[in-house]
């Protein structure tokens, strides 16, 4: 009896956690889109397909008692309208950073 019940949890928990993670994701993924968007405006760029992928993600220690997540994102922005250039931004937990722009030209 005891066996089955801890059986269920630990499928309990093969569900939930991947589902939790997931979700959690595209929430910091939605953060970063809206950021960088932002941010490409300022820089007077443009931010291209409206699209931010993750390229990297650990752990990286322990702060207040929580595990912090880096994650790196990568995405693609113009400056004529012509060219494309990568972009990518790093956070750590939900706070961004750094951002970098690869070298681009300025649009006249």
């Amino acid at each position: 009896m005891m066996l089955s019940y801890l059986t269920d949890l630990l499928w309990l928990a093969a569900i939930i956690v991947p589902v939790f993670v997931w979700r959690n994701g595209q929430s910091v993924k939605q953060h970063v889109r809206l950021a960088m968007k932002q941010y490409c405006r300022a820089e007077e760029v443009m931010l291209l397909d409206d699209s931010i992928v993750l390229q990297q993600f650990r752990f990286k220690g322990i702060e207040r008692g929580r595990l912090q997540v880096q994650r790196r994102f990568g995405f693609e922005f113009t400056s004529t309208g012509e060219e494309r250039y990568d972009g990518w931004v790093e956070l750590l937990g939900r706070r961004i950073e750094h951002v970098e722009l690869e070298p681009y030209r300025i649009h006249s």
